[in-house]
């Protein structure tokens, strides 16, 4: 699994606080950076639970197809 480095998202983090600084949407939602850090962190996990369930399952598989020969 490819997941992104502390270093990259303290780097995307602080960008976002500097972008947010910049208000050149009148009809954005504003969201502070404890916002947008939980849903990165929300998003990493629910993919290593996607990743891990598709491969216990196809783990599975396999074996129920090793079992059958």
């Amino acid at each position: 699994m490819n997941l992104p480095s502390w270093s990259s998202l303290i780097l995307i983090v602080s960008a976002i606080g500097l972008v947010q600084g910049q208000n050149a949407c009148g009809n954005c939602i504003p969201l502070d950076t404890v916002t947008i850090t939980v849903i990165v962190i929300c998003d990493i996990i629910l993919t290593i639970l996607i990743a891990l369930t598709t491969y216990f399952i196809a783990n599975k598989i396999q074996r129920k197809k090793e079992e059958g020969e």
